[in-house]
């Protein structure tokens, strides 16, 4: 008769630890929101959505006003035209008139030079025969060196009138054309950063300004909530941690009908806490408790909202067994 009662006894402790090992776990919906905000502050002149819309990624949230931004914008694209331009300048050669001056000195200097040759083949003839004085001849040969000189300096300068400028002065140009056309980069950066948009789709949870509004630098406008940023927060007893893991699944049941939401464990708690909420506790637990987040799938988003009350049914065997 002892024997039996011990086995009732050891089935009852049996059958309550599982009870125990089955009773799911307080838990909430915690969201992970986005706040799209410009790094420049402006007054507030479109905000096309409202609480609760739905958007798309890329979708427009906000505009700020964007007047000094655009001004700025074009006085730097005028500046750009005239680095170009005089970037274009400096690697052309001369105008053409002055071209046609320079290749006229040349002719010019060609002419005489011939001219003087004559000359001092003529007077080469007379000073052999010695009709002519030695002066003249020397004046006539010495007149024939400065053509020819005149007309090497004439090829020269034609030379370079068809180039463009200096190295140097190239250089410098491109440097200047540059750090305008930065310049110009920068200012057209800073007018988009005035477009807010949605950098990924989800639901406007909140707005915090409306058109008219100055916008302080780096105040977001609207709270935007995407789908796959829900997640359960609940807590769990030193004792039944050691069963759980990062990427073990859960169950989440809501208050509403509908199947249970397939959620995933993706953190627990490195460091204990010893005050779990009460508002989301019916029984008295341990003390000694750890934070445990398990992410939703984007799917159960429409069924579920940020702060509500859900139970969380862990089958630890399962995770046992993975």
């Amino acid at each position: 008769m002892k024997r039996i009662h011990i086995a009732l006894a050891l089935a009852m402790i049996g059958i309550g630890c599982s009870r125990n090992a089955a009773r799911p776990v307080q838990g909430y919906v915690e969201a992970e929101y986005h706040y799209p905000a410009a790094p420049f502050g402006g007054r507030l002149i479109e905000r096309p959505v409202m609480r609760g819309q739905r958007v798309s990624a890329g979708q427009a949230l906000a505009t700020l006003d964007m007047a000094e931004e655009n001004l700025q914008a074009a006085q730097l694209a005028d500046r750009l035209d005239q680095a170009a331009a005089r970037l274009a300048d400096t690697r052309k050669g001369q105008r053409p008139a002055e071209l046609a001056a320079v290749e006229a000195q040349v002719a010019q200097f060609t002419a005489a030079l011939e001219l003087s040759k004559l000359d001092v083949d003529r007077r080469r003839a007379l000073i052999e025969k010695g009709v002519i004085a030695q002066a003249e001849w020397d004046q006539a040969r010495l007149a024939h060196e400065q053509n020819q000189q005149a007309l090497e300096q004439a090829r020269s300068h034609l030379e370079t009138a068809r180039l463009g400028a200096r190295a140097d002065l190239i250089a410098a140009a491109e440097s200047d054309w540059r750090a305008v056309s930065n310049q110009l980069a920068e200012a057209v950066w800073r007018r988009d950063q005035k477009q807010i948009n949605a950098p990924c789709a989800g639901v406007v949870h909140d707005t915090y300004y409306e058109t008219g509004d100055w916008v302080p630098a780096g105040r977001p406008v609207v709270a935007l909530l995407p789908p796959d940023q829900l997640k359960v927060r609940f807590y769990l007893p030193a004792t039944a941690l050691a069963q759980q893991r990062v990427g073990a699944p859960v169950q989440v049941r809501t208050d509403g009908a509908g199947d249970d939401i397939a959620a995933t464990i993706c953190y627990i708690s490195a460091s204990p806490e010893y005050t779990p909420p009460v508002i989301y506790s019916r029984d008295r637990r341990d003390k000694l408790v750890f934070l445990v987040e398990a992410r939703l799938p984007p799917e159960a988003a429409p069924r579920v909202h940020p702060g509500q009350p859900v139970e969380i049914h862990i089958d630890s065997a399962a995770n046992e067994r993975e």
